[in-house]
């Protein structure tokens, strides 16, 4: 979910967290640097072709997700700092309905790698630059509280979020993107 968790008052052990530390007193692992790249459908991509520049994705319609806003302006600004956007028409409230959006071919999302390494590699969007970090750290963590630390629930939970974050991180540095 889009916001943090309250280990006091819900049923939880642990949580992805995205951000930077300090997790309010929890004890927190990152689990991978978000890197993110423009996302899109195939055929919106052909639309709008041929795509060699930022200039040319500015001129795409862009989601932004509400509740990380600033982040087209944070990579433009990376990308090239000439272009400045107008006010964006597309938005959602979570990066799950952002990346459906973006597979219906409603516009283009800025979406974190290696996270989506798998949609890209099944071709359903195609990453139309480089994975880049942003100035802003977007870094996916776990949480969980420090008196938790040796239980054999977090230890299980953190062996599996490792294998699975190698496997997705292989992905993303074994595709053609």
């Amino acid at each position: 979910r889009n916001t943090d968790v309250d280990f006091n008052t819900e049923s939880i052990d642990a949580a992805i967290q995205v951000g930077g530390p300090p997790f309010r007193g929890l004890h927190a692992h990152r689990l991978f640097r978000s890197k993110l790249a423009p996302l899109a459908h195939p055929d919106l991509c052909e639309k709008f072709a041929p795509l060699k520049s930022a200039k040319d994705l500015a001129r795409m319609p862009l989601i932004e997700l509400n509740n990380i806003p600033g982040m087209w302006e944070q990579w433009f600004a990376k990308a090239d700092p000439r272009i400045k956007l107008n006010e964006l028409s597309l938005s959602s409230d979570s990066l799950l309905a952002a990346i459906q959006m973006a597979e219906s071919g409603v516009g283009v999302v800025l979406a974190p790698f290696p996270l989506t390494a798998s949609v890209v590699a099944a071709g359903r969007l195609k990453a139309l630059f480089r994975p880049s970090l942003l100035m802003d750290k977007r870094d996916f963590h776990l949480v969980y509280r420090k008196e938790d630390a040796t239980s054999a629930k977090i230890k299980a939970i953190r062996k599996w979020l490792k294998d699975v974050i190698a496997e997705l991180e292989q992905r993303t540095n074994t595709n053609d993107l």
